[in-house]
């Protein structure tokens, strides 16, 4: 008995102190809490005042800056350009006011010399219209000045307002040809024909093919000349070659954009097409086809492996990569030998890719098979030996022509090179 009780007082004992140990972990964590509680009530704390300083900064920094513009240091600056040119417009204005009208000067050319001198006798001094006096030591003559018209001047406000040239040139091609009223006059034809005999010049100068003209660059750049007026100074031999080549790589950049997105949103063709150039070296071009057009990306010469199927097949899948593998739905070459298994290795090892043949290729080759046929291949040769016996002699061309019209009929099918030529057949 004496043992079942002391065993039943350590239980108990025990059991007391568990609760004792649950007790004081409650008491650790109730106390953990409130210290987290208290460092997140005084993290948000510290996070609402740094807000309001920040704000307070922010509304500090504004009030200076309104203060600042209010002041008028940047807007007095802006509105001395804008009084700057006010008054030069209008100086201009009072000067052409102070002109003499067209009809009064023609007038006065129309007068004798006599009436357009003047001198001044005892004492009387009259005076002609837009003339200046000057006098020396009793003698006093009258000079007249002819004030010359200034050009217009393009002010600032001009280059926020002046039209894009390609916009100009898109929008008079939509309207159709419209004749402006002074069109016919005859000063603007003869200073159009001047521009005209000076461009052409330069053209016969540099050699430019006439064929540049009919480039859809050209109206674009004689509208920007004319935007900017006389007086522009033309582009150095280092601003074409440098800084001006580097602006046009970044708007053909620009244009591309367009192309590379439609490669991811519906694929595109490699393009791959092989040509031999006088000197026998082999150069292949490649270009990228999809929906919106075909793009040209790079010409390699492969004069030394275009045999070689593994080179076509390690060439062709640098450019796979370089466009993306995902894009890419097939790859177009012509059917040689080294291209037919370069393009089944590449699709063994992309399974999405198709690799199709040169449909023109294919009919040059269809049309060699088809000239093979005795037939054909005999008449071919016929019509070779009759076009080049007609073409290499020019006199002979005459006739052929004349068989052609019902004037001479009876008298070209007289000639003996009609006979002649009857035999080919």
């Amino acid at each position: 008995m004496k043992r079942e009780t002391a065993e039943e007082e350590e239980e108990e004992e025990e059991k007391e102190d568990d609760e004792e140990k649950e007790a004081e972990t409650k008491l650790k964590k109730e106390d953990r809490n409130e210290t987290k509680k208290k460092k997140e009530r005084n993290g948000r704390r510290r996070r609402r005042r740094r807000r309001r300083r920040r704000r307070q900064r922010r509304r500090g920094r504004r009030r200076k800056n309104l203060h600042f513009w209010r002041s008028g240091f940047f807007t007095s600056l802006r509105r001395e350009e804008i009084r700057e040119y006010m008054t030069k417009k209008k100086k201009e204005k009072e000067e052409m006011n102070m002109l003499p009208h067209f009809d009064e000067l023609a007038n006065a050319y129309e007068e004798d010399e006599e009436d357009d001198v003047e001198v001044i006798e005892r004492g009387k001094r009259p005076l002609a219209h837009g003339s200046e006096v000057s006098s020396a030591r009793g003698s006093t003559t009258i000079s007249t000045v002819s004030k010359i018209k200034k050009p217009k001047q393009k002010g600032p406000i001009d280059v926020f307002f002046t039209l894009n040239s390609d916009v100009v040139v898109q929008n008079r091609k939509a309207q159709g040809k419209q004749t402006r009223i002074d069109a016919n006059d005859p000063y603007r034809k003869e200073l159009r024909e001047r521009a005209c005999i000076r461009f052409a010049r330069w053209m016969y100068d540099a050699g430019i093919p006439f064929n540049a003209i009919n480039c859809d660059s050209f109206g674009p750049m004689i509208e920007a000349i004319g935007q900017y007026g006389p007086g522009m100074k033309p582009p150095s031999y280092h601003e074409v070659r440098v800084p001006l080549l580097k602006k046009e790589i970044e708007h053909t950049n620009n244009l591309m954009k367009g192309h590379r997105d439609d490669w991811v949103k519906y694929g595109c063709s490699i393009m791959m097409d092989g040509w031999t150039d006088k000197k026998g070296r082999t150069l292949l071009n490649f270009l990228v086809n999809c929906p919106k057009g075909t793009m040209f990306v790079e010409s390699i010469d492969a004069s030394s492996y275009s045999k070689d199927a593994e080179k076509m097949f390690q060439l062709i899948e640098k450019f796979v990569e370089r466009i993306g593998e995902a894009n890419v739905v097939q790859i177009v070459t012509d059917s040689a030998a080294a291209n037919v298994l370069a393009g089944k290795f590449l699709e063994a090892k992309f399974a999405h890719l198709y690799w199709t043949p040169c449909a023109a290729h294919c009919l040059d080759l269809m049309w060699e098979d088809i000239f093979k046929i005795p037939s054909l291949k005999r008449a071919f040769e016929r019509a070779i030996v009759v076009h080049g016996f007609i073409y290499n002699r020019p006199n002979f061309a005459k006739y052929d022509e004349a068989v052609y019209t019902n004037e001479r009929v009876d008298q070209a099918c007289k000639n003996p090179i009609c006979n002649c030529l009857s035999h080919f057949s």
